[in-house]
């Protein structure tokens, strides 16, 4: 991960730094880090903001989707999306990488525990992806864009040290 800089908020926030390029989450340098909370959690979620109509991913959802869980469109402007990735596209990161690039703030969400679904889809259909999500829904790891394009941000409300020691050796 030499190519990274990867920055301690604190227990729970992490920012790494893409030092080469705009983050491409399909560039081999992630793969440790996905298959790491692949193998980890349970259920693997997409999630993304769409404020411009120039690219439709609808033909990508449909493929790595095993269900859409929320799809909200506000007028036309904006596009709120939560879908379930089927367990063998979650690898699948050069089709996920084109997904993730037609939305504002995508984000890969893991849960720790599948039983904990439900009250994702139920915080993520009242708030945008944040603090109270991470209050409310237990063993989250949110792996998400924002205004910066090259860099990842972890969120979670498991402890994040053991997840980095793993992906720096």
């Amino acid at each position: 991960m030499g190519s990274l800089d990867i920055v301690i908020h604190n227990a729970n926030t992490v920012s790494i730094k893409d030092l080469e390029h705009n983050l491409d989450i399909a560039d081999f340098k992630w793969d440790k880090l996905i298959t790491l909370l692949h193998v980890k959690c349970e259920s693997v979620f997409f999630s993304g903001f769409r404020l411009s109509y120039e690219t439709n991913p609808q033909e990508i959802i449909d493929y790595v989707a095993e269900e859409k869980l929320y799809i909200k469109n506000e007028g036309e402007v904006i596009e709120k999306t939560l879908i379930r990735i089927r367990e063998i596209n979650v690898n699948n990161r050069a089709l996920l990488s084109e997904l993730w690039k037609a939305y504002d703030e995508p984000s890969l969400v893991f849960l720790t525990e599948k039983n904990n679904e439900q009250d994702l889809v139920d915080c993520m259909s009242h708030y945008q992806f944040g603090l109270e999500i991470l209050k409310r829904v237990p063993g989250i790891y949110d792996l998400s864009q924002s205004y910066e394009a090259d860099v990842m941000w972890i969120q979670s409300n498991v402890d994040i040290a053991p997840l980095l020691l793993a992906i720096q050796n």
